[in-house]
């Protein structure tokens, strides 16, 4: 089974890349420039542009102050996908291998993902 957990993941880069904040400004310059004009990028690179449609899981946290969780939301209602809201997390707490929840929450993914794989 093909499918992507994504961790405070920016699933639209488009729409992201047009804000103002540093980091959208830095997916706009990662990409070349805004979506009109690098079409092909973005359907490669953005994953809301992409023709296969791999579903994900999309964990995102509640507070995440870098990537708005309308973000993951969004992709999900287009997409085969979910979200799981980590209350109270922001952006990095979904990397931090020492955030216990956020691991717990992430390796229960993967065993779902994976069923009786997960074991061996």
């Amino acid at each position: 089974m093909d499918a992507a957990i994504g961790l405070a993941a920016i699933p639209d880069l488009a729409t992201y890349a047009m804000g103002s904040g540093s980091c959208e400004m830095s997916a706009a310059e990662l990409m070349g420039g805004q979506k009109a004009g690098q079409e092909e990028r973005y359907s490669q690179g953005s994953p809301a542009e992409m023709t296969r449609k791999t579903p994900a899981l999309l964990i995102h946290g509640e507070a995440d102050p870098i990537v708005p969780l309308s973000q993951s939301t969004a992709f999900a209602a287009r997409h085969n996908s979910t979200v799981s809201v980590l209350e109270g997390a922001g952006h990095f707490e979904l990397i931090n291998p020492e955030d216990e929840a956020a691991m717990t929450l992430f390796v229960d993914a993967l065993h779902e993902l994976l069923g009786d794989q997960a074991g061996e």
